[in-house]
């Protein structure tokens, strides 16, 4: 990813592109990607392709229905070869959903602006808009909140669309900005500070 942002240093993460293309064994079909994700540590589940709801037939508890069982995701994605992939979010794991409809670019850009910013695991919205996903180990548990177009995504709260799953909008593939495999940086403490909840202030 590169920097298109004023004031940013060089190398700082500020927007997606695409990535550079697949792996010589890069899976084919949804049903492989999930079994994949799952093999790498990931808990993913079915989602309506239409409006990335979880497929309740088959998750009947929603995102937390999610496993990592290989037997569990060869029968949901056999009886709906078809579902995009959910994925709950690790714990000790932020994933920010920068959405570019509700501002997200220019809160992100001015967040970031000015630091370094390591590479990360992140992949990119099928919308094709410019939105994407960026995950962060956050092993001090700092408690986040949205910002105007960014989405605060944690184990307890909400999911991740994984590549390849197309978006019922556009019909087009989520993709991995990096390799699927690129770890995970720690979440930065600036970073977090900019997503931290103000304190309450207190009566006097």
């Amino acid at each position: 990813m590169n920097s298109d942002s004023p004031g940013a240093k060089p190398g700082a993460i500020t927007r997606t592109h695409d990535s550079s293309g697949p792996a010589p064994d890069t899976p084919e079909t949804l049903a492989e990607w999930a079994l994949k994700y799952a093999a790498a540590g990931l808990e993913v589940f079915p989602v309506d392709p239409a409006s990335k709801a979880p497929l309740g037939a088959l998750a009947r508890n929603g995102h937390l229905s999610a496993t990592k069982d290989l037997d569990t995701i060869r029968r949901w994605w056999t009886v709906r070869p078809d579902a995009s992939i959910g994925c709950r979010i690790p714990e000790n794991v932020v994933v920010f959903d920068i959405d570019p409809r509700h501002d997200g670019h220019h809160t992100w850009d001015t967040i970031v602006a000015g630091h370094d910013l390591q590479v990360t695991r992140c992949h990119a919205s099928g919308r094709n808009d410019g939105g994407f996903h960026i995950w962060f180990r956050n092993p001090n548990g700092h408690e986040l909140k949205d910002r105007d177009g960014i989405d605060v995504l944690h184990h307890g709260h909400r999911y991740s669309i994984l590549p390849p799953s197309l978006h019922p909008e556009t019909g087009q593939p989520y993709t991995w900005v990096h390799d699927p495999t690129t770890p995970m940086a720690d979440l930065p403490e600036w970073l977090a500070e900019a997503l931290t909840p103000a304190p309450v202030a207190q009566a006097a």
